[in-house]
């Protein structure tokens, strides 16, 4: 590592320091612990939400997972149900929430303002306004599997972070400013006792995928920043149909037929349909977990048959992502992530690795480092865009006037490997009121994606709230 870029890293790396030092002392005290949300948390909702909660099934992915409201922490065997800390219920409608903002400095101030390789703190030196989220939802019963049961989930977002998970023709045009309105659930749910003495769950609507080891929801990731998988390797949500077999007490298998990749709800780049499921696994104790997920279906907008003569009803994109939780002790969660895609219809391909550590030093103070290398194979899975729409401008093949197939903006990492490595921490002073302080350093191989396309490596410094109710 060159002397400056180990002096910009060590530089961030003070600055978090401080941030965690007096709640950390204070979490030393013989007051009442306040609860931290800790990375052996995400693991017990990750369980509790595929074996007891059908209505939120994903293990591992952009899902929803709430961090306090619409969870259940029990074991799947006892079918209890713990009590969420915060939100309000309204009937059998449980209403929660949170709001989530930060900013993000990066040391080379980029005259384009942009962060190369990111989304949602895609902004340099500036403010985001992340996501102001409100969830309704009625979760199916975990009394009893031997009884049917209905649910149904909504959950809105406004904020930057809609910019890139629109589905298309779903309020992915009502602006084109930088905080936009977004619905990032939309579903009824059914428990019915068929086939295994668990039963089948049954999910229609809009509902996010099932891939990921990162979440579009800001509480359940333990860092303000995204890995390239996120950004770049997986769906963020689909329309269509979810069935939850529980085979056994242990594993879930999901089968899904879907209109494709963020797309569908009143709108789709194609006519095809595609598949989206996967297996789940977990422990007795719920303490680790392993799910492995398949999205293959053809995702090339009907444009580009004019364009670059691709078939976009034919060619099929097929996406392969593996996680595992590991609590390797009272205070420690190992969780990683495998990622491999291939789109036949450009003929790319792009795969990465991921691997996060989270250590609780008390019920205040979580550290966490994440380190990834993500190697786009061809230069078609990540890129950058100035405008707010180009996201989702390129998935539905909007091109320019004369036919090109460019979208004026889009700016491609080109045939590259990329790594991170990010070091943060959890820092939770009071119960519904959290603080992520993060350094990360991105680095490029072979190319210069960062800093106006002037460089191989990019530092920053991030740091977000968040506050649930």
């Amino acid at each position: 590592m060159k002397r400056q870029s180990l002096a910009k890293l060590l530089g961030g790396l003070a600055l978090i320091g401080p941030i965690s030092a007096p709640v950390w002392a204070a979490g030393k005290t013989d007051r009442a612990p306040v609860q931290i949300y800790s990375s052996d948390d995400v693991i017990q909702r990750q369980i509790a939400q595929n074996t007891v909660a059908p209505e939120q099934v994903v293990p591992q992915g952009t899902e929803s997972r709430p961090m306090t409201g619409g969870e259940t922490n029990a074991a799947p065997q006892s079918g209890q149900a713990s009590a969420p800390t915060t939100g309000i219920m309204l009937g059998s409608t449980r209403v929660y929430g949170w709001i989530d903002q930060g900013i993000t400095f990066n040391f080379d101030r980029p005259h384009d303002r942009l962060n190369f390789g990111r989304l949602f703190d895609d902004r340099s030196n500036d403010y985001r306004f992340n996501q102001a989220v409100i969830n309704f939802e009625k979760a199916l019963s975990t009394c009893d599997p031997c009884c049917p049961d209905w649910g149904y989930k909504l959950e809105f977002l406004y904020g930057s972070d809609a910019r890139f998970i629109h589905s298309l023709g779903f309020m992915d045009n009502i602006t084109d400013e930088t905080v936009q309105p977004d619905i990032v659930e939309a579903y009824v749910s059914y428990h019915a006792p068929i086939l295994t003495s668990g039963g089948v769950d049954f999910k229609v609507g809009q509902f996010v995928t099932l891939m990921g080891m990162d979440v579009i929801n800001a509480p359940s990731n333990m860092l303000y920043s995204h890995n390239y998988i996120f950004n770049f390797g997986i769906p963020f949500k689909h329309t269509g149909v979810l069935a939850t077999t529980h085979v056994s007490d242990q594993v879930d298998v999901l089968t899904g037929l879907v209109t494709g990749i963020n797309t569908g709800s009143f709108d789709d780049n194609n006519d095809a349909w595609a598949f989206h499921g996967g297996v789940m696994w977990h422990d007795c104790d719920n303490s680790n977990t392993v799910g492995l997920y398949l999205h293959a279906g053809p995702e090339a907008d009907g444009n580009w048959d004019r364009v670059f003569g691709v078939e976009s009803n034919d060619d099929f994109r097929y996406i392969i992502d593996l996680v595992a939780n590991l609590k390797l002790n009272e205070c420690t969660t190992w969780t990683s992530e495998v990622n491999f895609g291939k789109d036949n219809a450009f003929d790319a391909e792009w795969y990465g690795v991921c691997t996060q550590l989270a250590y609780k030093v008390n019920p205040c103070v979580t550290f966490v480092v994440r380190g990834e290398v993500f190697r786009d194979d061809d230069g078609f899975a990540v890129f950058k865009d100035k405008s707010n729409d180009g996201f989702v401008d390129f998935e539905r093949g909007n091109d320019t006037p004369d036919g090109s197939g460019i979208i004026p903006g889009l700016v491609s990492g080109k045939d590259t490997t990329y790594g991170e490595l990010t070091f943060g921490v959890n820092v939770k002073p009071y119960e519904n009121l959290l603080f992520r302080p993060e350094v990360r350093w991105d680095w490029a191989s072979g190319n210069k994606p960062f800093d106006d396309s002037s460089d191989n490596d990019q530092f920053t410094l991030g740091f977000d709230m968040i506050w649930s109710f």
